[in-house]
């Protein structure tokens, strides 16, 4: 397995909530800053123009890290599960002939500046995951041979909300660009005047306005 790290992956209120509840919690005043964390299950990266290819779709650059700093933990799958995310990542990097490389799932990377991260209460953690579906985990060889075991289940079209629906009517809040875009996921970059795939990202469903 090697990891590739992604962009900021919660907005600035989200960050901002998330230090002021571990502050209470801690006593004393931290800071938190989560990030994009892609978790492949291969043994080698993938070679010159196939890896330029693989950080262009994720938006991401290397992890040489063997371990985490005192200051950060992961927030991951549990393991045995493969989300919707990876199944959909998947199926986009096979496409792109990005095969060996498809087995991805998506994680995030919290740097917390203030306190130890090792060290924190489990009333801390709750703060920064969900239990039912997520798991902390405070070492990178931790995740060896735990995650992405098995196939990576549903293809894209498999997951459309409705029978014979691929999703079109769902909009969901790009990360990336800070506002919400319809699926099929892919908003328009218009710095860059080309498509955006948010769905590579930490999109978040969001309600229809009333």
């Amino acid at each position: 397995m090697f990891f590739l790290l992604g962009r900021d992956s919660l907005p600035s209120f989200r960050l901002d909530q998330l230090s002021s509840d571990l502050s209470a919690v801690l006593d004393r005043s931290v800071r938190v800053r989560a990030r994009e964390l892609f978790l492949v299950a291969a043994d080698d990266r993938p070679e010159s123009a196939a890896l330029e290819r693989l950080l262009a779709l994720l938006r991401a650059e290397p992890f040489d890290t063997e371990e985490l700093t005192s200051g950060q933990l992961l927030v991951v799958p549990r393991p045995g599960t493969v989300t919707p995310w990876a199944s959909k990542a998947g199926d986009i990097l096979s496409r792109c002939g990005l095969e060996p490389w498809s087995r991805i799932e998506h994680a995030t990377l919290f740097e917390i500046d203030g306190a130890e991260a090792a060290a924190l209460p489990e009333a801390a953690r709750q703060r920064l995951h969900d239990r039912m579906t997520q798991v902390v985990v405070d070492r990178l060889d931790a995740l060896e041979g735990k995650l992405l075991r098995g196939g990576q289940g549903a293809q894209l079209g498999d997951l459309s909300v409705n029978p014979g629906d691929h999703g079109s009517d769902r909009r969901v809040f790009c990360v990336t660009h800070q506002e919400a875009v319809r699926e099929p996921p892919r908003c328009h970059d218009k710095k860059n005047a080309q498509p955006c795939y948010c769905f590579l990202h930490h999109s978040q469903p969001i309600p229809e306005p009333a």
